[in-house]
């Protein structure tokens, strides 16, 4: 029921959608970096922003960001990925790769068309109470980028509705007219 393009995006008009972290609407206590390409974040939180998807497909959710530890901790700074509020895909761990942005890919999203909040979210904030000391995550963009359809007959019936899922068990229920769904 759902067929990818190997190797590649799907072609326009359902190619992807990109937010720059500095530009998003929604951001959490912190400050763009000096050269005003990103966003630092200074708490726990998330940048966010509502964008419009244009059709029901597969989607991968790339994010460029890098992070830093706190002084003296062996934790890589956490995130996740949201769509309407929901995590797709498990924590990733940012490594601790100060000033050199890294791609983070959450892969087979499925996403029906319309108006979608997606954010990046900070969940362990570290600090030993300096500027210097700090760990955090520095973020630049967010790409969602469709990779594959799903059938048109099916979008509607997938999860039971819902308008997406990170999962690979997926149900599918096929009704004849009349018929009532279980």
């Amino acid at each position: 029921f759902i067929y990818k393009r190997p190797g590649a995006e799907l072609p326009p008009p359902a190619r992807r959608v990109v937010m720059e972290a500095e530009q998003m609407p929604v951001q959490p206590v912190g400050f763009p970096t000096e050269d005003g390409r990103g966003w630092i974040y200074f708490e726990n939180g998330e940048l966010r922003e509502a964008r419009q998807v244009l059709e029901a497909g597969v989607y991968q959710i790339e994010v460029s960001v890098y992070g830093k530890r706190a002084d003296g901790s062996t934790v890589d700074p956490l995130i996740d990925l949201k769509v309407d509020g929901q995590r797709v895909g498990a924590n990733i761990a940012v490594g601790n790769h100060y000033g050199s942005y890294g791609t983070y890919v959450i892969s087979n999203v499925r996403i029906l068309g319309g108006s979608h909040d997606f954010a990046v979210v900070l969940t362990n904030f570290q600090t030993d109470g300096t500027w210097e000391g700090t760990g955090t995550v520095i973020a630049d963009s967010m790409t969602v980028r469709k990779v594959g359809n799903i059938l048109p007959d099916f979008a509607s019936r997938i999860n039971d509705g819902s308008p997406y899922t990170s999962s690979r068990n997926v149900t599918v229920h096929l009704t004849q007219p009349g018929q009532v769904r279980p």
